[in-house]
C-alpha cells in the first residue's frame, strides 16, 4: 500500500486484523486491489 500515490501514513493493528492510513487523493480501488492481492478482506472506506 506504501507505493499507492496518495498514501501518506500507514498503521496496522495486529489484534483487530486492520489496517487504517490517510492520505489526500487515494485511489480507493487500488488499495482495494492491493489488499486482497495479499489475500485480505477489504472492509472499505470509513
Amino acid at each position: 500500500m506504501g507505493k499507492i500515490e496518495g498514501i501518506k501514513d500507514i498503521r496496522a493493528d495486529i489484534d483487530l486484523n486492520e489496517v487504517t492510513f490517510s492520505g489526500e487523493q487515494v485511489d480507493y480501488e487500488k488499495v482495494k486491489q492491493a489488499v486482497e492481492e495479499i489475500g485480505y478482506q477489504y472492509g472499505g472506506k470509513k
